[in-house]
């Protein structure tokens, strides 16, 4: 094995160190590539600043600049699937889809050409997920979404439990599951012994009238070492009322890198709601908040979001309804005290009455039908 093949070893090893990937950048200068050795140092300088931070921006357009002059030259000898991928702290990061049976029949080999990769697995049949599970080519996935193509090829709470609860999932950094029904016990199970990187979990339409993703969740999440790490949140399309969240407002001071959160705001049984959230503290880096209905539910949750003192940080809010917004519930956002800081307002239904509701008070941020 030759000096940069032991380098490169070692940062496959250890896909979230940043000191393999500095040495080799040391390497790098030493062998006459000083423009991909810069590459890596200030990729993984960005990576450890927040998205908001002036120096992260900074050293992104450095990074943006390198990658135009030399990427081509980078990817010569990668696969040509690759020419359109992106880069994590100055390693390629390709994404691929492919149907969860057919991955356990690809060569180890396929996944040889990057430390980390964007895999989306379809159709996972309960056999196959099992397999996977078990199979250390997952340890390569870094990004994973589990998505549900097919009525009878779909997560059920048994292999969910395996692969949330497997050893090869570890390096994981985002878990997507969408349209599987899992119910609430692997999410419970995810929480009690969260993958030691992941900060991003999203899972949306992850239940049915059988695997109920019940009240359960919420409060094993609020109590969880991922409070600490999540910067994205998404658990809406559950039919999970906003009064089960309660858990998870009344410990938002926990969810300090808590960017983006999605829930379902249907209000049914929960009477003090409003009274509830007026007294909740803020998420402290909350900026992006998606607000979720299903059909048979109505809007009526905005009503009490738009007393919550925590939307005065929220710069993006998303309307996602099954049914449009009612006119009072859009009265009350637009005369919400929080609302000031909206810089992007977005809804998919809305009737006349509502729409301009809305416009008048948000004009030029609102984007709608």
């Amino acid at each position: 094995m030759s000096d940069e093949q032991g380098l490169l070893a070692a940062i496959w090893d250890q896909p979230h160190d940043d000191t393999p990937r500095l040495v080799y950048a040391d390497w790098l200068d030493e062998h006459d590539q000083p423009e991909r050795a810069e590459f890596v140092r200030v990729q993984c300088a960005a990576a450890r600043l927040d998205e908001g931070d002036p120096h992260r921006a900074e050293l992104d357009r450095r990074a943006a600049a390198l990658r135009r002059k030399h990427g081509s030259a980078w990817k010569a000898g990668l696969p040509p699937s690759f020419r359109s991928a992106g880069y994590d702290r100055g390693f390629v990061y390709p994404r691929r889809a492919v149907e969860t049976a057919r991955f356990l029949r690809l060569p180890a080999g396929e996944w040889a050409a990057a430390p980390l990769w964007d895999l989306t697995l379809n159709r996972p049949s309960r056999k196959a997920i099992a397999a996977v599970a078990a199979d250390p080519r997952l340890l390569r996935a870094g990004r994973l979404t589990v998505s549900n193509a097919s009525s009878d090829q779909y997560l059920h709470p048994t292999s969910a439990g395996l692969l949330v609860g497997s050893e090869n999932v570890r390096n994981l950094t985002h878990l997507t599951l969408s349209g599987n029904d899992i119910g609430s016990a692997p999410l419970v199970a995810l929480c009690d012994r969260p993958p030691p990187h992941l900060h991003s979990l999203t899972v949306i339409a992850c239940q049915d009238a059988t695997d109920l993703i019940d009240t359960s969740f919420p409060p094993a999440m609020a109590v969880s070492e991922l409070a600490g790490r999540l910067t994205v949140l998404d658990a809406a399309a559950n039919d999970l009322p906003l009064d089960a969240w309660r858990p998870v407002f009344e410990a938002a001071p926990r969810f300090g890198k808590l960017n983006a959160l999605g829930l379902d705001v249907d209000t049914v049984g929960a009477e003090d709601i409003g009274e509830f959230l007026r007294s909740c503290p803020a998420f402290p880096a909350l900026r992006v908040l998606r607000a979720h209905w299903s059909y048979g539910q109505s809007s009526a949750g905005l009503r009490f979001l738009a007393d919550w003192p925590g939307l005065a940080g929220v710069r993006e809010l998303h309307l996602d309804g099954s049914s449009p917004v009612t006119a009072a519930d859009a009265r009350a956002l637009a005369a919400s005290p929080h609302a000031g800081g909206l810089r992007l307002l977005t809804y998919v239904s809305a009737g006349r009455e509502a729409a301009a509701a809305l416009r008048r008070r948000f004009g030029d941020v609102l984007e709608g039908k």
